[in-house]
């Protein structure tokens, strides 16, 4: 299924956002080990910012796109796993 305009425009539009302020507190306050889950990842800006901090990310977003966007973006990193999935999927898939 192709993605709606209106998602596409969304990802290029927050793929390089800059990072909120809640987001980069809450990085201040977390202690070792550093791992973090991000629910609708999108274009992976979040993705991006959390890994860049020494955090192990757990990314999921139910638009496929997004997750092959990001697994672009993040290559073979292992510090990064991303899965297709939302709240409400029970089958969800690894990447």
């Amino acid at each position: 299924m192709t993605p709606s305009v209106e998602i596409m425009e969304y990802f290029e539009a927050t793929s390089n956002r800059e990072t909120r302020e809640d987001l980069k507190l809450a990085v201040k306050l977390v202690g070792e080990p550093k791992i973090a889950i991000d629910c609708g990842c999108g274009a992976g800006s979040d993705v991006a910012y959390l890994r860049a901090n020494g955090f192990l990310v757990h990314a999921f977003d139910i638009e496929q796109d997004a997750i092959i966007r990001c697994q672009k973006r993040f290559g073979n990193d292992d510090t990064v796993q991303l899965t297709q999935a939302s709240f409400s999927t029970r089958g969800h898939h690894w990447y």
